[in-house]
């Protein structure tokens, strides 16, 4: 078994590589897939997340999503960016570098989640307040967030599984899993009931439970920007950053 190290001007790729990698990709599709499920209902028309981001009515939409573009703006750029975030993450994953691919990834995730909040603010806004919240957005933040967290994951992975340190990747895991399931649930139940509060409401606060629902979203996002660009410091600080390794017999 042979080891040959080079310069580190292209990047430096694990042996064995992350096998979670793999997941990045697949979460960023399924965001994708949840853009075309009922986002908000506006003056009687339900409209998608990808009506609302591109003004284009996929089959199966309500044809009638008209109005909503004459109540607020359409393409909402909000929602555009979103949805380009949801995109793009497919593809980040293969940016070369061990700590590029997820640190990208994990930054689409935090932009696309904040963007989805100023969706909602601006959609409110342009309504008057007379926005009912569907199940469709907050699956969408939830999936913006589940990418931040696996991605997040992988970065603190690195080192670890470059040291070969199997006991400390294994409590590393456990612990994350702990807190991802925690902020999970608590995100989850959040979202979802300051969306079926709104969907009862009446009057002009209609929409004013989710809103709040969104300034922890809000806090939420930039303690994940701080972490991501902490953990991506610490991968590309790692002895071995810079090093393209090469295993071969």
């Amino acid at each position: 078994m042979k080891e040959t190290h080079g310069s580190g001007t292209r990047g430096h790729r694990l042996d064995p590589p992350d096998p979670l990698r793999k997941l990045s990709p697949a979460l960023f599709a399924a965001v994708v897939s949840v853009f075309f499920l009922p986002f908000v209902t506006c003056y009687g028309t339900t409209v998608s997340g990808v009506q609302a981001a591109t003004g284009i009515t996929p089959p199966g939409s309500d044809p009638a999503a008209a109005r909503f573009a004459n109540a607020t703006s359409v393409p909402n750029p909000f929602a555009l960016v979103a949805f380009l975030c949801a995109g793009a993450g497919i593809a980040l994953m293969a940016r070369r570098g061990r700590a590029a691919g997820p640190f990208a990834s994990a930054l689409a995730g935090i932009v696309g989640a904040l963007s989805l909040g100023g969706f909602v603010i601006n959609a409110i806004a342009e309504a008057h307040g007379r926005i009912a919240i569907e199940f469709g957005l907050p699956l969408a933040f939830l999936g913006f967030f589940g990418t931040v967290a696996l991605n997040d994951l992988l970065l603190v992975r690195i080192p670890l599984l470059e040291a070969g340190d199997d006991a400390a990747l294994a409590r590393r895991s456990a612990t994350a899993r702990r807190w991802i399931t925690g902020l999970g649930t608590g995100l989850a139940a959040l979202l979802f009931i300051g969306a079926a509060v709104n969907l009862g409401a009446e009057g002009e606060d209609d929409a004013n439970a989710f809103v709040f629902a969104l300034i922890p979203v809000g806090l939420l996002a930039l303690i994940a920007l701080v972490f991501t660009i902490r953990s991506s410091r610490r991968a590309r600080q790692h002895p071995a950053a810079g090093e393209l390794i090469i295993r071969e017999t």
